[in-house]
């Protein structure tokens, strides 16, 4: 078993700066991440960017599929920079493989090419991310036109007729996006009320933006099974179907613990499955910290990239940032939430 200073699971977005930060200090760290297809983090990877990437092409006029190709490339190149920005720094080891933890200060990596690696941290930092959510519906999993948003956005053919399950912030963008480049959308939600967490006047905007764009919305609906295309779903009592060539399932994002080997140490999780951690990011394990979405709360980059400065703090600052501190956090929204 080999001893390293510092641990970091998971190749986020904070995960990745404090690695930079503490190698340029000097100090020997360890990044493990599961995929190559992931190193910087889901921002760049499977979410922000190439999303956004995606909504401005299809402003453009276009075709889906050269918008994907565009987009794949896109990730590449920043896959390929933000993996040389840890691995070229002498006092970077990426290894790819996951990560499960033994005890409280020991992982096992199961490597890539099937070898397990044991190693034991002075100091570990979890970064694992977070993970779609797929709820419970009778036929789901065995579903052939089931996507979840990363594959959403590595079609390589336009669907005709999508279904996206979910009205929250993901599914509309996707909602959007979809219906600029030509797809008939139907988006289906459990709740009555469209956008609750926004001013009702901004609600009423988006709202109307999006149907003048093509899209149907059926709010208050209960998804009782999926036959593969074919979604069944009960509103006022009536049960009615849909068929399409897809369906996107945007019902939120959890924790990315479950096979993390928690269970083998002392650090608690919250009754949703998150890392639970105090103000300073620690949990209740010694010199264990957690950052960015599996820790809970706001799952944005930038609150990654702030946890990382709390952190910092800690090791080479006064102690004095904590999560409570936070008020104003820069960040980006969905551009028709910010043009309302």
């Amino acid at each position: 078993m080999k001893n390293v200073k510092n641990i970091i699971i998971g190749f986020g977005k904070g995960g990745k700066t404090l690695a930079k930060f503490l190698a340029q200090k000097g100090e020997e760290v360890l990044v493990v991440e599961k995929s190559d297809k992931m190193y910087g983090g889901t921002c760049i990877n499977i979410a922000c960017l190439p999303s956004k990437r995606l909504i401005i092409e299809a402003d453009n006029g276009v075709d889906f599929v050269d918008a994907v190709n565009g987009k794949n490339d896109m990730t590449s190149m920043l896959r390929n920079k933000n993996y040389h920005m840890l691995a070229d720094e002498e006092n970077v080891t990426v290894l790819d493989g996951t990560a499960k933890f033994m005890n409280n200060h020991e992982i096992a990596v199961t490597t890539v090419n099937g070898q397990i690696e044991e190693f034991h941290g002075d100091r570990i930092f979890i970064n694992t991310g977070a993970l779609p959510v797929m709820l419970p519906i009778p036929g789901l999993m065995e579903s052939n036109a089931i996507l979840d948003s990363t594959a959403a956005m590595d079609q390589t053919n336009l669907p005709k007729k999508l279904v996206i399950i979910g009205a929250g912030y993901i599914g509309l963008e996707f909602a959007s996006m979809f219906a600029e480049y030509g797809s008939e959308v139907t988006v289906l939600d459990l709740h009555d009320n469209f956008l609750p967490r926004e001013d009702d006047d901004i609600a009423v905007e988006i709202k109307h933006d999006l149907e003048n764009s093509g899209v149907k919305f059926e709010l208050g609906v209960k998804i009782s099974r999926i036959d593969d295309h074919t979604v069944y779903y009960e509103k006022d009592g009536v049960t009615t179907t849909t068929v399409a060539d897809r369906i996107l399932v945007a019902t939120g994002r959890k924790p990315n613990t479950e096979d993390l080997g928690i269970e083998n140490t002392d650090i608690e999780l919250t009754d949703r499955g998150t890392i639970m951690v105090d103000d300073y990011l620690r949990t209740n394990v010694e010199n264990v910290w957690a950052i960015g979405d599996v820790k809970g709360g706001p799952q944005f980059t930038y609150i990654s990239l702030d946890d990382f400065r709390i952190i910092k703090d800690q090791l080479y600052g006064d102690a004095q940032r904590r999560v409570s501190d936070r008020i104003n956090v820069y960040s980006l929204r969905r551009h028709y939430l910010a043009s309302a």
